[in-house]
């Protein structure tokens, strides 16, 4: 759905249009907007748990001589793996330590041209050892993406389209409770949908045995801890 139709839906499913006498969603769109992109964020939130892949977008790094730290450019929610570039053979794993376990990793003044641990502080990425020398695109990070803060002219850009319509029942669901219903029945039509979709989308590899695996590291998730899908019949 693009914006346009986004922001119709949610007209429509609210009876309340901006030619409407005292209408509360103006022509301006300003609030309706707000609204909307809190909606998707939420979409987001509880989608990412069970389908990350649809999610997924990547970001090389290129390593600068005696420099630790590094801040991705995208966006993101989660580090899904982080993987040193191999040229002529396999990706090779860097794998993210405990900022209180540097020392199981790395020793006062120690540089390496080619670090296979990073620990985080914020959204700051430091490479352990401390790089010694300049790579390009040294390390490839795999990101679970956040959608953009304000929606695009053509819709979302990670949400699948079949999920869409949660947004526009989210939306609704928290015009209402700004109107002062707390009881409206949108956010039963969005958990119904959520379930349809999760359930759907959260396997869409037919052909295979349907098996958990932990994050790159077991660096933990929000999936139940075992070696096998629960709600597998």
């Amino acid at each position: 759905m693009t914006e346009a139709e986004i922001r119709l839906s949610t007209h429509n499913i609210l009876k309340e249009y901006s030619t409407d006498t005292g209408a509360l969603l103006k022509a301006d769109n300003l609030l309706l907007d707000d609204f909307i992109s809190d909606a998707a964020e939420d979409v987001v939130l509880d989608l990412v748990q069970f389908l990350p892949e649809s999610f997924l977008t990547d970001e090389d790094v290129t390593l600068v001589a005696n420099t630790q730290g590094y801040t991705l450019t995208t966006e993101y929610l989660q580090i899904w793996a982080a993987q040193k570039n191999v040229s002529d053979g396999s990706p090779y794993p860097i794998y993210e330590i405990p900022i209180t376990d540097r020392g199981l990793y790395e020793y006062v003044g120690q540089t390496d041209p080619a670090p296979i641990h990073y620990y985080r502080k914020g959204d700051v990425i430091y490479f352990v050892p401390t790089p010694s020398a300049a790579v390009t695109d040294y390390a490839k990070f795999w990101l679970v993406a956040a959608e953009t803060a304000a929606m695009a002219d053509a819709g979302p850009t990670y949400i699948p389209r079949v999920a869409h319509r949660l947004i526009v029942y989210k939306a609704a669901e928290l015009i209402a409770i700004m109107c002062g219903d707390n009881k409206s029945s949108f956010n039963s039509l969005y958990l119904t949908k959520f379930e349809r979709v999760k359930g759907v989308l959260g396997a869409r590899n037919q052909s295979q045995p349907r098996f958990l695996r932990g994050s790159q590291g077991d660096l933990g998730g929000t999936r139940e801890r075992t070696e096998y899908d629960p709600n597998w019949r």
